[in-house]
């Protein structure tokens, strides 16, 4: 079975090989989208795809006994289940942010029921759907720049809190622990460190870094 990746989402020169086609329908279903997205992105198949990662996730967690998606454990297993089923290739950000329109699939979904046909076949990828969707959440202030609901702040924590916990790029590397390659952009570095960190601990890491960086200047190392 040839399941192919989204030339928006992945590494163009490595497309993803699963070893297993599942026994478990919601995955299978997950695996023949992702191959039809290769061509065609729509909706509806990347809704089976993030079914197939809420399946792949409950199934890491179980077998790292963890009551949440991290830490190393965790990471190993959910690696080993997105190589084995040929999902390893999708975008970091891109699985991150996919996971967080499955956190709020039924809102979601009852908001996209809202909107003409034609708005609905252009948001056609979990980043432009949860952009557009947040961004209906927004209040106008009739004194100065829309500031969000109570109902968004809310919405957008929980959403700080779900990149927190989505440690995803285990797998892509050669080394399951190693989150980034020297070779990658400083852009896909951060999205990396942002995915593995708490936003408190990322901005404690970036500053350490630059600090670090004068001092190597000073010295001329």
């Amino acid at each position: 079975m040839d399941i192919s990746a989204t030339s928006t989402s992945v590494k163009t020169d490595s497309l993803d090989s699963p070893i297993y086609c599942s026994d478990d329908p919601v995955v299978r279903e997950g695996q023949e989208a992702w191959g039809r997205l290769s061509s065609n992105m729509t909706w509806d198949d990347w809704k089976h795809v993030g079914k197939a990662h809420l399946v792949g996730r409950q199934k890491a967690m179980t077998e790292a006994n963890v009551n949440r998606p991290i830490g190393r454990r965790y990471n190993k297993a959910f690696g080993a289940w997105l190589r084995e089923f040929g999902f390893e290739n999708l975008n970091i950000g891109d699985r991150a942010r996919l996971f967080e329109v499955m956190g709020h699939f039924a809102e979601i979904d009852a908001w996209l029921a809202t909107l003409t046909t034609n708005e609905r076949v252009r948001l056609n990828h979990p980043t432009a759907i949860l952009r557009k969707w947040k961004g209906s959440t927004v209040v106008p202030d009739r004194e100065g720049a829309p500031k969000p609901s109570p109902y968004a702040q809310l919405k957008n924590a929980h959403a700080v809190a779900l990149e927190e916990n989505h440690r995803l790029r285990r797998s892509v590397e050669a080394s399951p622990g190693n989150a980034w390659k020297p070779t990658d952009t400083a852009s896909a570095i951060a999205d990396a460190m942002l995915a593995t960190l708490s936003p408190e601990k990322a901005e404690a890491t970036a500053k350490e870094i630059l600090k670090k960086v004068k001092e190597r200047k000073a010295s001329g190392t």
